[in-house]
C-alpha cells in the first residue's frame, strides 16, 4: 500500500479539513458554554410554533406567547417574530429537522435545549457556507488561492463570529449567506439568480435592506438594460413562488408589511423611548457624542434614549437618520460612477449603518466584517487587516461584556461563560462600564469606517488616473 505524505496534501485540502474540524467539533463545544438567553429562547418559540401550528401562526401566535421562563417566571416580553419570509422559511426548515430527528413522540413535550442546539447548528453550517462564498467571490476577482484561503479563514475562525452564532445563538450568519450568494451569482454572471438572491436577502432582516439596495444599483450597472428587465421579471416571479406559502397563509403584502413595520420602528421610532437607546452594545458614533455632549459615563452612554434632545431641537435619533441618509446617498452615487468598487462600498454602507444609526447591538456588525473580508481586492493589505482586526476585537469584547452584564445577575442565564465565578466573565463584565473601553472601542470602530472611506478615495483616484473601468455587460 502506498503511503501519502503530508507534504503532498494540497493547501485547499488542509484548509477544508481544518474548516470541517472547526465547524463540526470546536463550535459544538461552544454550544454548551452559553445559556438559553432571551434571544435564543424566542427563536425556539418560533421553531416550535412553525412545526407545531404551521405557517399561519408564525406572525400572530408568538405575539401572545411570552417566554416567562427566560425572565424567571415573569412574562416580561412576548416572542414576536420580526423577520421576513426568507428567514421564516429557514426557521421552518429548522423546525422540520427538529421534528424529524430530535422531537420526542407525543405526549412528551419538546425540549427547548434541543431546539436551541439545532438553531446553533444551522448557525455553524451557514457560517461555513459564508466562508466558502467569500472564497468563491474572491476567486471570481482572480485573487490567488493563498489570499482566498486566508480571507475565508478570517471569517470562519473569527472569535466574534463564533461567539455570536455558537454561544449567543444569533442568526446573523443565515441572513448574511443570502447576501453573499447574491454577490457571488452576480460575479458569476447569472443575472436571474443574482436578482432572486438579492430579493430574498431583502426579506431576511431589516438591516439587510441597505446593502441590498446598493447591490441592486450595481446590478443595474453591471448588466445591460434588456438583461436587467428580463432577469428582474423572472426573479420577481421566482421570489413570489418561494414566498407564496407565507403570502397565502398570512397576506399578499406580507414582505411589504414587515418593511413598513421596520420603517415605523427604526426610522420614525413610533415605540417606547426606552426601547430605542443610543446603543444596545455597538460602540458607535453616538456613544462618543453621549460622552462629549451629554457628559455621561459607563453604561449610561449606551442606555440614554436616542429620542433625547441634542442640538437645535434635533434628537440623537433624527441626527442619526440624517447622517446615515447622507452616507447612503454618497455610496449610491459612488456605485453608479465606480461600479468596480461596489463590494468595498457595500462594506462601507453596512458598517456605516451600524455605527451612524442608533440602537444596534454588537452582533449586528457581523455582516460588515464579512463584506470587509470580501473586499480584499480593493483594500490595501495594511488597511485590510487593520479594519478586520479592529471590528473582530470590538464586536467580540463588547458582545461578551454586554452578555455578561445582562446574564450574570440572572439565575437562569448565569451558567457557563456567563457564570459570575468565571474569571474571564468577571473581567469583561467591567469593560462596558469603563469609559476608557467604550471611548476606545467607539474611536476604533469609527476609525475603521474612515479607513474604508479613505481606501475608496484612493482606489477612485487610481482608477481615474488609469482611465476608469468599463462596467461588465
Amino acid at each position: 500500500m502506498r503511503s501519502t505524505r503530508l507534504g503532498s496534501i494540497s493547501p485547499l485540502s488542509i484548509w477544508a479539513m481544518s474548516a470541517l474540524f472547526a465547524t463540526l467539533v470546536i463550535n459544538h463545544l461552544f454550544f454548551n458554554m452559553g445559556s438559553l438567553n432571551y434571544d435564543l429562547r424566542a427563536a425556539t418559540v418560533w421553531v416550535y410554533v412553525l412545526y407545531r401550528h404551521g405557517i399561519p401562526a408564525l406572525y400572530h401566535l408568538p405575539l401572545t406567547v411570552s417566554v416567562a421562563d427566560a425572565w424567571g417566571g415573569i412574562p416580561m416580553q412576548e416572542a414576536a417574530f420580526p423577520y421576513g419570509p426568507t428567514m421564516a422559511s429557514v426557521f421552518l426548515v429548522i423546525g422540520w429537522v427538529y421534528r424529524l430527528f430530535f422531537a420526542p413522540p407525543p405526549p412528551l413535550l419538546p425540549d427547548p435545549l434541543q431546539i436551541a442546539y439545532v438553531i446553533r447548528q444551522f448557525n455553524v453550517i451557514f457560517g461555513l457556507l459564508n466562508a466558502v462564498l467569500i472564497s468563491k467571490i474572491l476567486e471570481e476577482q482572480h485573487l490567488p488561492l493563498r489570499t482566498r484561503l486566508i480571507s475565508a479563514s478570517l471569517f470562519l475562525f473569527n472569535p466574534a463570529v463564533w461567539f455570536v452564532g455558537s454561544v449567543w445563538g444569533q442568526t446573523q450568519n443565515i441572513s448574511l449567506a443570502f447576501l453573499l450568494l447574491a454577490i457571488w451569482l452576480g460575479e458569476k454572471g447569472h443575472p436571474v439568480l443574482a436578482w432572486t438572491a438579492a430579493l430574498l436577502t431583502s426579506m431576511t432582516r431589516d438591516q439587510m435592506i441597505a446593502p441590498t439596495l446598493l447591490l441592486a444599483l450595481f446590478f443595474l450597472r453591471k448588466f445591460s438594460f434588456g438583461t436587467n428587465i428580463c432577469s428582474l421579471s423572472w426573479s420577481i416571479i421566482t421570489t413570489f413562488l418561494i414566498v407564496a406559502p407565507f403570502s397565502l397563509a398570512e397576506s399578499p403584502t406580507l414582505p411589504l408589511d414587515v418593511h413598513v413595520h421596520a420603517y415605523l420602528f427604526h426610522v420614525l421610532a413610533l415605540n417606547d423611548r426606552w426601547s430605542n437607546p443610543v446603543s444596545w452594545g455597538a460602540l458607535s458614533l453616538w456613544t462618543l457624542v453621549a460622552r462629549v455632549a451629554g457628559g455621561l459615563s459607563g453604561l449610561d452612554r449606551l442606555s440614554l434614549p436616542a429620542m433625547e434632545l441634542h442640538v437645535g431641537g434635533l434628537t440623537y435619533w433624527q441626527l442619526a437618520n440624517y447622517a446615515f441618509t447622507g452616507l447612503a446617498l454618497a455610496c449610491a452615487v459612488a456605485v453608479v460612477l465606480r461600479p468596480s468598487l461596489y463590494l468595498h462600498l457595500l462594506a462601507v454602507i453596512t458598517l456605516g449603518l451600524f455605527l451612524v444609526k442608533t440602537s444596534f447591538a454588537a452582533f449586528h456588525l457581523i455582516p460588515a466584517v464579512a463584506l470587509v473580508i470580501a473586499s480584499r481586492r480593493t483594500l490595501g493589505p495594511s488597511a485590510y487587516y487593520l479594519v478586520v482586526g479592529i471590528l473582530s476585537a470590538t464586536i467580540f469584547l463588547s458582545m461578551y461584556s454586554m452578555a455578561a452584564i445582562w446574564m450574570t445577575p440572572h439565575p437562569f442565564w448565569a451558567v457557563g461563560l456567563f457564570s459570575p465565578t468565571n474569571t474571564a466573565t468577571a473581567f469583561v463584565q467591567k469593560l462596558m462600564n469603563a469609559d476608557w473601553f467604550v471611548t476606545s472601542g467607539s474611536v476604533l470602530n469609527l476609525s475603521a469606517l474612515l479607513v474604508l472611506a479613505g481606501e475608496v478615495l484612493r482606489r477612485w483616484r487610481t482608477e481615474t488616473s488609469d482611465g476608469g473601468v468599463t462596467p461588465q455587460t
